[in-house]
């Protein structure tokens, strides 16, 4: 089970239920793997959250900002993400969040469960037409993504301290 900033419950069998029912209708399913995690939690904010993958022959890192899960939620809901994200390609379904509008997916199309891919909302869909171009491999499953997730370190702490208190006090600074 993946590590969460805050605990979210499991989702409700019912509920789950439903949101592949409606997923169906927008041409997307849960794959296996993400309703395992679903069953265990219902999205949230994982602990470990930066990862890193290669775009153009680039390495890219970025974080998980938030899980979708079934109910809404603060990071958004399977259901409703799928509904929204129309350049997505049908049977690529989101699955969470990262910082700047993007999202991670797990392609499901033909019965696959992965690989998981990052989205970028700021390529592709040039010519209107919905493809890959804009879709880049992070792991080739679920688990292995979640098991390369690493804890994002915290920046340093502002340089307040970098003049003497006289000088702040000058300038009306506490």
């Amino acid at each position: 089970m993946t590590e969460l900033k805050e605990d979210r419950p499991p989702a409700a069998s019912g509920a789950l239920a439903e949101a592949e029912r409606r997923l169906a209708e927008l041409g997307h399913r849960i794959p296996p793997s993400y309703r395992v995690f679903l069953a265990e939690q219902d999205g949230g904010r994982p602990v470990k959250n930066a990862f890193t993958f290669e775009q153009h022959e680039r390495e890219q890192s970025s974080r998980v900002a938030g899980f979708l899960g079934v109910d809404p939620a603060p990071y958004g809901d399977l259901v409703r993400t799928a509904g929204l994200v129309g350049d997505i390609p049908p049977g690529v379904l989101p699955i969470a969040s990262d910082e700047f509008g993007n999202y991670i997916c797990l392609d499901a199309r033909d019965g696959r469960d992965g690989p998981v891919l990052f989205w970028d909302h700021e390529e592709g869909f040039d010519d209107g037409e919905i493809d890959d171009s804009n879709l880049y491999e992070i792991a080739p499953d679920l688990q292995t993504f979640l098991d390369r997730l690493t804890e994002q370190p915290q920046p340093p702490k502002a340089q307040a301290e970098r003049h003497p208190p006289g000088r702040r006090r000058l300038f009306g600074r506490k």
